[in-house]
């Protein structure tokens, strides 16, 4: 999870995959964001966004991409978060070989959306009335 999370902001996620088949090089990974999550087009060095959704979803897509297998190194690109948790907060992942395969797939646990904890003090003023 990233270290802050707050609503409608746009922030910084580490990704790290791996697969129980180490001959396997995946060039490509698609993300599928949980609902209300939105990537900006260019969302990191190897990220990229044309504000494609999954299938019939309202789930944003973002690939990352490099020559060299992505596999077990950290992987960092940028989201916008919404303005609550959505109900769903699973990532999906799909990994693709050089010759656009499909190689595998999977999900990733997600991350609330932290609201700000906020306090509002005011002075009295005497003799002044107010309704609130």
């Amino acid at each position: 999870a990233p270290l802050r999370s707050p609503p409608n902001a746009r922030i910084s996620v580490n990704l790290q995959v791996s697969t129980l088949t180490p001959t396997v090089r995946m060039t490509q990974l698609s993300l599928v964001a949980p609902p209300g999550f939105r990537f900006p087009p260019l969302c990191g060095d190897l990220c990229s966004s044309f504000g494609e959704f999954f299938e019939d979803t309202d789930r944003a897509l973002a690939t990352l991409s490099s020559s060299e297998s992505l596999l077990g190194h950290q992987l960092t690109f940028e989201v916008s978060t919404p303005i609550t948790t959505p109900q769903v907060l699973t990532w999906l992942i799909r990994g693709y070989g050089a010759t656009g395969e499909l190689q595998a797939w999977g999900v990733a646990p997600g991350f609330k959306v932290n609201q700000m904890l906020a306090e509002v003090w005011y002075g009295g003023v005497a003799g002044l009335s107010a309704e609130l």
